[in-house]
């Protein structure tokens, strides 16, 4: 089944680590607004998935190291806030937004950074990276 039909592609939370830009499908990209394909790209602790929306480019990590996320929760503005059925933390730190939400590890949260591109506005990073975590929750087993 191609990722457009009508059935909602799921995968192994080990199989999208590698693959993270199956993270978001057709449907979710143009829902999202993301403009371009994703670019895998390596992170701290594997690789990620980086998408552009509405000036912002947001980076899905889903295997963050805990240690990372109570660094970049540590100065900034924290929040709790509601993402698909779960609730996670949301940081503004420095124009960058960091979004964490805790599946089944809570020492290997799922977690977003959106930074904005220069000259569009920071108030929209955090929604973005809200709906990509919540779009992705979508398309795990």
């Amino acid at each position: 089944m191609s990722p457009s039909g009508p059935q909602l592609r799921k995968y192994p939370l080990d199989r999208l680590k590698q693959q993270p830009c199956l993270s978001l499908d057709a449907r979710d990209l143009a829902a999202l607004g993301v403009t371009g394909q994703g670019k895998e790209e390596s992170g701290r602790s594997g690789k990620t998935c980086l998408w552009k929306i509405a000036g912002q480019n947001v980076s899905l990590d889903l295997d963050v190291q805990l240690s990372y996320a109570k660094t970049m929760t540590k100065h900034g503005r924290v929040s709790r806030v509601p993402v698909g059925h779960h609730t996670a933390v949301q940081s503004e730190f420095q124009h960058i937004c960091f979004i964490f939400v805790a599946i089944d590890a809570p020492e290997h949260p799922i977690g977003t950074t959106t930074i904005p591109e220069p000259g569009a506005p920071q108030e929209g990073a955090c929604q973005a990276g809200a709906s990509v975590v919540a779009a992705a929750l979508t398309h795990l087993e």
